[in-house]
């Protein structure tokens, strides 16, 4: 075949020049994958730029946050110390209810008597606690698929 004809086998690129008049000398699937390489540079590239924002917007929510702390706030219906008590008899008839933050440090519960006006500070440094944990959980992921992306990018640097 002379150069410019077209190129009749091969399916999917059935018609694409073997070559053309400019000295370029793209062939088949070479011209094919280029191309490809090219759009996926620039789609790799704007994915990591997205994975960038995404990440300084979760450290941004981190920043905001404020006091927090681990555990649980409960009431607790208590047995006295008389054992002539009706609350050692009948469970309806306990003393209570008493607030109390629970939590453990390394591995002991901890219960906190907690006065009825300071609970609500305990149970919003709870919430505070676990969105944390949820940003700290969608920040890692984040990593792990903005590391995949660098590595791509690194791999494809490489081959070049």
């Amino acid at each position: 075949m002379e150069r410019g004809e077209k190129h009749s086998e091969g399916g999917a690129e059935a018609g694409v020049e073997r070559g053309c008049g400019s000295g370029h000398g793209y062939y088949g699937n070479i011209y094919r994958r280029s191309v490809m390489k090219a759009t996926s540079k620039a789609r790799l590239a704007a994915l990591i730029l997205s994975d960038a924002q995404r990440f300084a917007s979760l450290k941004q929510e981190i920043v905001q946050l404020d006091y927090f702390c681990k555990g649980t706030v409960l009431k607790r219906m208590m047995k006295c110390g008389h054992k002539q008590c009706a609350c050692h008899r009948d469970p309806a008839k306990r003393h209570g209810p008493y607030l109390e933050c629970t939590y453990k440090v390394h591995n002991k519960t901890i219960n906190l008597k907690l006065y009825p006006e300071v609970a609500p500070l305990y149970r919003a440094a709870i919430q505070q606690y676990r969105k944390l944990k949820s940003l700290l959980g969608r920040l890692e992921r984040l990593s792990r698929t903005a590391l995949a992306h660098r590595a791509k990018q690194v791999q494809s640097k490489r081959t070049n």
